[in-house]
């Protein structure tokens, strides 16, 4: 066996004797691993009704008395105690775009909505009708809303908007991840974690500062 001490070179090999000679030539070399590339854009963007003249929040512990002089927990642990009597609805926006060049394969975007809420099913259907974003088909499973795309284009943003309606109140809701991913090669996705900031909504439900501001986006270089 004789190494090569350098790449590129010439190489010249002699030989002598009689019957059959094999001669093996075995190159090993190192190359960096490739920079992942996202394999989606995803942006989400929660809308809420203004909420206006609400009083300042007062400590859980606080109780207020009624007409009667009995105490009943006091407004501040109803996240929208103004419109505790009227529809309370939000606004979720989804916009996403393939980072590649020409369209995904068939795409599936799972969105999650807040504890307390239903989809306003309305809106959904609205989306079908939407030739700009090609959608297929929807699915409500509970809280969650699968949307069903034949492919996600690179050249704009596909965006999906629509309400949801609040059922009860809940409070000290956490964070929800809103996914994307590719049908048929599940290793390209994206991640966007999503409860906007500085809302009233925001300030009973979030506990978390930063509740806008974690998003994952991972995907194997083509």
């Amino acid at each position: 066996m004789a190494a090569i001490p350098s790449l590129p070179t010439g190489l010249f090999v002699s030989a002598r004797g009689d019957g059959c000679c094999l001669m093996q030539v075995d190159i090993t070399y190192n190359m960096p691993d490739p920079v992942a590339k996202p394999a989606f854009q995803l942006l989400v963007n929660l809308q809420e009704p203004e909420v206006q003249g609400h009083p300042p929040a007062a400590p859980a512990s606080v109780t207020a008395k009624g007409p009667r002089g009995d105490r009943h927990p006091a407004d501040d642990d109803d996240p929208a105690a103004d419109q505790h009597h009227q529809e309370y609805k939000v606004t979720l926006e989804v916009c996403t775009k393939w980072l590649h060049a020409g369209s995904s394969n068939m795409a599936v975007l799972e969105v999650p909505l807040l504890s307390g809420f239903q989809v306003d099913t309305e809106s959904l259907e609205q989306l079908l009708f939407d030739k700009h974003i090609g959608m297929r088909r929807y699915e409500v499973a509970g809280r969650r809303v699968l949307f069903y795309f034949d492919e996600i284009p690179s050249r704009c943003l596909t965006c999906m908007r629509f309400g949801a309606l609040r059922e009860y109140v809940v409070g000290r809701t956490s964070v929800l991840p809103v996914s994307l991913n590719d049908y048929y090669e599940p290793a390209f996705e994206a991640t966007r974690f999503y409860i906007s900031t500085g809302s009233l909504l925001t300030r009973e439900l979030c506990a978390w500062p930063a509740c806008n501001k974690v998003e994952r986006t991972a995907a194997p270089a083509q």
